[in-house]
């Protein structure tokens, strides 16, 4: 009976141990157990939101720049579905764009469906190179929300768990915050490995020399105290964008030499960027209840009928060039 009751009281002990252990989280070990769960998901639903404010102030003048936002999204395992819309202002130029999309897998190759306000088109892959194909499955792998907290495990170092749990879409959730420097952007980049996105910021940092270590990027991770689940991210350009645009009109002062006189010379020297708002916010709201992604026919049909017009215009206008052609040898 004795010995029933220590193996008794040493189950209950371990449970204990274990449940002692599972309650106080700490940084490494929330990163770790979050990214594994996330792995797990099937399919879920986001919003992401852009906000950029800049002014950029020279001599008397000041411009200001902004670009705004939104995007719904649900994503499973071989398909996504995105509505989104965008605006932006520059001095005197306004645009906006409203966007809806489809992304369907098609065994290793994609059929996209998009509408930017002017109609449905569609892509085939028939219309794709296989880098395209690659870019996509690879670009699909990398949004994953594992993806996203693995990287940013490698900066765990920059990062601390704040003591207090704060109430985000009524779910209690732990708080990981910290700044870290430019080659968190680098790394993000070069995990969707699209090849031509990433040789295009190569060349870009290679051209500016700008310090990656200078550049500023705060993260705050919010990540559901339950299910371990991220539930909510915000990341903050706005050290970066100031740093990136000091350099940059550093780097073109430098580039001019003898050619900038005194005058223009001081216009640069007077230019200050004030970055207001910089930010890209994401919420995560639900975890597999997307159960699968299909395109409504209507969609199909218009996207069709849109695509065989297209083709017809492309074919008249190759006509025309050829009989122009046509006339002109035999004018010879």
């Amino acid at each position: 009976m004795k010995k029933k009751l220590i193996v008794l009281l040493m189950v209950i002990a371990m449970v204990f141990s274990v449940v002692g252990c599972q309650g106080k989280m700490t940084l490494e070990s929330l990163l770790e157990v979050s990214a594994k769960n996330a792995k797990k998901v099937k399919s879920f639903e986001m919003g992401a939101v852009v906000d950029l404010d800049v002014d950029i102030e020279m001599d008397n003048m000041s411009v200001g720049i902004t670009a705004e936002g939104e995007l719904s999204a649900e994503h499973t395992e071989d398909a996504s579905h995105l509505t989104g819309e965008f605006s932006y202002s520059a001095a005197t130029e306004k645009d906006s764009v409203d966007m809806e999309a489809y992304l369907i897998k098609d065994d290793d190759a994609f059929i996209v469906y998009a509408d930017q306000g002017d109609g449905w088109t569609m892509t085939t892959p028939e219309d794709e190179t296989e880098s395209d194909s690659e870019d996509m499955n690879k670009a699909m792998e990398a949004i994953q929300m594992g993806n996203l907290i693995d990287l940013l495990a490698d900066y765990e170092d920059d990062l601390e768990l704040n003591k207090e749990l704060e109430k985000v879409n009524k779910k209690d959730a732990y708080v990981i915050e910290g700044t870290v420097d430019g080659n968190y952007i680098v790394d993000l980049m070069k995990s969707i490995d699209v090849e031509e996105a990433t040789e295009s910021f190569d060349d870009l940092i290679g051209e500016s020399d700008i310090e990656l270590g200078d550049i500023e990027v705060e993260i705050c991770l919010w990540i559901d105290k339950a299910s371990k689940l991220p539930v909510k991210m915000t990341i903050d350009f706005q050290g970066a964008i100031e740093t990136a645009v000091d350099t940059y009109m550093q780097m073109m002062m430098t580039g001019l030499g003898d050619m900038m006189t005194e005058e223009s010379s001081g216009y640069l020297d007077g230019m200050k960027v004030k970055t207001n708002t910089a930010t890209i916010e994401l919420t995560f709201s639900s975890f597999n209840k997307v159960k699968k992604i299909e395109v409504p026919d209507d969609v199909v049909e218009e996207a069709e009928e849109n695509m065989e017009a297209l083709e017809d215009d492309i074919d008249t206008h190759n006509s025309e060039i050829q009989d122009a052609i046509d006339e002109i040898d035999a004018m010879d």
